[in-house]
């Protein structure tokens, strides 16, 4: 293990880190460690005896014997390196690559920080670039799995960083306090001048700086992150949820302002934006909302919001479905538009994600309907299996389901990418309703494709619209969704693995620890925790509240299936912290981008996509907030009709809050288990509340867990107690 310290951009000191102390002329230097299972946990202190200025320490460990085989990763930030081909493409970059030559080309990725495959590069990235100050590799060849562990910050108010260097065959694994990268990324470009400064000391000022190194035996990139969910709460220092707005409030919210803002009165349906300034500001098939957020106004709406739901749908049927049994991707204004976001383009390009998404939304909001006894007109029906047939049709033809494809020749025109993940879902649903075992046997082998071809490989790709095919967080969620709607439907535990490969590498986008925000930030004075925000992708390089766009329900699944922890944990730091960011009247969050001071407030139900980290679009940003709404305001729906707002196995007395209330036992004996719900939030709350046997554990869940759900109102700051059977 090496340090170096540099002071006004010269290199003053290096040295090989040994326990004990050192005298370094100018510094003194001691080091302490502590034995872990694989691995140590360090403790550095480094003091200056005089004063200096601009100063940056390094600790680096030097890998030798290095080969581009092995599979380098740091959480929501380096996936393989990012050793994927890159162009220098403005946003949006859509629909790039060539289909004809190689059934299953590379990836292509923006300019976007990476290593490269072959020669000398390093990449040098932030702790706020990431979900979990954690970065290292593993080694196919030797078996190995290294992991580096860091805190985010080790001088006040200056977060630290990583880089990786690769010369020859020796890679540098450095950690860098304070954080000093000698290019940045700004949004699509990676080459940008570094503004980046080093740290000012008095004489006898000291640093602390604390990390950990885990060396271990692994077999595959699977169970490299495998490892990394076992680790992904190690050294956090505990992450601490508030209690601010229950489930129940943010859904109303959400709806009321769906119904005052997001109606479109002249084609009746529900917008899903609003803004008005491009062909995407009022309906995008699936991805973010269309055709999806009237899944949880039937379940939980009022008679006006399911009203206009039947309505939104019959709109998606009328303007959007097409003959192809496809669907356009964008409408506006009376007419559809193609994903390649440009007014004067192609209207036949889709997103097919965008497609597999409605799809499986509305054969979930068909499986209420067949269980509710409500009619659903047979053209719809019809629709419908066209959608399932051309879906399944175009797997079967192509090995694959692709990216972007011609909604009316069915042609893939961009492939590489696991994009459309949720097609699996949707042709597994559409069995459960259709009983058509065609679909069935599409999903199970495109289940296998992308576990080998994806996940085996350590990522995802693809999943929005505008990315090329970067690795992102949405589709391997989507991933997960599949997976376990595969489990549910079938009852087979083959796809469990399956599960729990995209659960790990989903996990790796989901911030696990509370980001200190800067002090006179929006986020730090309304006490924002970021635990649980869920990160974009390698290119949009910020993390939002929750999951694009689905309920993260997946996870408590899998937990129940499992019975591993980490899944539940995963599970309520998502579904807890998604509500913290919808705006209220009592408590409205502000535009305060771009160092904007006097910026509008959002309205009630409004959520934007911004729980900014990292620096991506400005020092000044982060923290701050944009404004706007999105998709968020779907997720934060689906997370109140969903996710339960606490479950409880009765027979074990085990007790697991998600929402913003306290549960506790009253009182238990042989035949019933007496629960206390306390609301600490200054908002009545409708809790969902999940009780069930430990020996149920292992039946899969409905489609639609909404009834299964015993619903209780607890009044603000009140308690209410309910009795649970044994």
């Amino acid at each position: 293990m090496k340090l170096h310290i540099q002071k006004e951009n010269r290199l003053e000191c290096a040295w090989d880190l040994r326990e004990g102390t050192e005298d370094l002329g100018n510094w003194a230097v001691s080091l302490a460690r502590v034995p872990l299972k694989s691995g140590w946990e360090y403790t550095l202190k480094v003091t200056a005896k005089q004063p200096a200025g601009n100063v940056v320490i390094t600790v680096s460990e030097v890998k030798e014997g290095w080969t581009r085989e092995n599979y380098v990763f740091a959480p929501a930030g380096m996936y393989n390196g990012n050793r994927f081909k890159s162009l220098p493409l403005e946003y949006p970059p859509i629909a790039v690559g060539n289909v004809d030559d190689v059934p299953d080309p590379e990836p292509v990725i923006t300019d976007v920080p990476r290593i490269s495959k072959d020669g000398e590069s390093k990449i040098e990235l932030m702790a706020g670039d990431l979900s979990k100050p954690l970065f290292g590799y593993f080694s196919p060849k030797n078996k190995q799995a290294f992991f580096f562990l860091f805190t985010q910050r080790s001088f006040p108010e200056q977060d630290n960083s990583i880089r990786v260097e690769e010369v020859g065959d020796t890679a540098e694994f450095a950690l860098v306090v304070p954080g000093y990268r000698s290019k940045i990324y700004h949004f699509m470009h990676s080459d940008c001048q570094s503004d980046d400064k080093g740290a000012d000391m008095l004489a006898g000022e000291s640093v602390t700086i604390r990390f950990r190194l885990y060396e271990q035996p692994c077999q595959s990139v699977t169970e490299y992150l495998a490892q990394f969910m076992d680790l992904r709460k190690e050294f956090n220092g505990p992450d601490e949820p508030v209690n601010v707005v229950p489930f129940s409030k943010a859904f109303q919210a959400v709806e009321n302002k769906y119904n005052i803002h997001n109606w479109v009165c002249t084609e009746r349906f529900y917008r899903s934006s609003n803004a008005d300034s491009s062909i995407c500001s009022q309906w995008q098939t699936g991805w973010v909302g269309g055709g999806m957020s009237t899944y949880p106004c039937f379940l939980a709406g009022t008679h006006l919001s399911k009203h206009r739901s039947w309505q939104t749908l019959e709109f998606l049927f009328r303007e959007i479905w097409m003959g192809s049994g496809l669907m356009y991707g964008i409408y506006y204004n009376g007419r559809p538009y193609g994903d390649s976001i440009d007014p004067e383009g192609d209207k036949n390009i889709l997103l097919l994600r965008k497609f597999t998404d409605a799809v499986y939304f509305v054969l979930k909001q068909f499986l209420l309907f067949e269980k509710d006894g409500t009619e659903i007109p047979e053209e719809w029906r019809k629709k419908l299996q066209v959608s399932l047939e051309t879906l399944r049709d175009l797997f079967e033809v192509n090995g694959q389901f692709g990216q972007f494809v011609d909604v009316s020749s069915k042609k893939i025109l961009v492939r590489g990418t696991s994009s459309a993940a949720t097609g699996i879902g949707a042709l597994a649903l559409g069995w459960a309703y259709y009983k058509e075992g065609s679909f069935l046997e599409t999903a199970c082998k495109a289940g296998e494709y992308y576990f080998h071809n994806y996940l085996e490989k350590g990522f995802s790709n693809g999943g929005p619209g505008e990315i090329c095919q970067c690795p992102d967080s949405e589709s391997a969620f989507g991933l997960l969704e599949s997976y376990m709607a595969l489990y549910n439907v079938t009852g087979d535990a083959r796809w469990l693995p399956y599960a729990e490969a995209s659960a790990n590498l989903a996990a790796s986008w989901c911030v696990s620890y509370d980001f200190q925000f800067p002090a006179k930030s929006q986020f730090a004075r309304r006490g924002i925790k970021s635990a649980g925000a869920v990160w974009a992708s390698i290119q949009n390089k910020h993390a939002a509240p929750g999951i694009c766009t689905l309920s993260g329900v997946s996870l408590f699944e899998l937990y129940r299936a499992t019975g591993k922890a980490q899944y539940l944990g995963l599970f309520r730091e998502i579904s807890h912290s998604i509500t913290q960011f919808v705006s209220l009247d009592e408590n409205p969050f502000q535009n305060t981008w771009g160092g904007t001071q006097y910026g509008m407030y959002s309205y009630e139900g409004q959520s934007g996509e911004r729980v900014q980290l990292s620096d991506w679009e400005g020092r000044e940003n982060v923290g701050e907030f944009p404004g706007g709404a999105c998709w968020c305001e779907v997720s934060i729906m689906l997370n109140y009709v969903e996710n339960p707002g606490v479950y409880v196995v009765v027979d074990q007395e085990k007790i697991f809050c998600f929402d913003h209330i306290i549960a506790r036992t009253v009182r238990a004996n042989n035949d019933e288990l007496a629960l206390e719900l306390e609301n600490p939030t200054q908002y009545d709350a409708v809790v969902s509340v999940f009780a069930e046997k430990s020996y149920q554990q292992k039946k899969p869940m409905p489609v639609n867990p909404w009834d299964g759900y015993q619903k209780v109102r607890v009044e603000k700051r009140g308690k209410t107690v309910i009795h649970l059977t044994k």
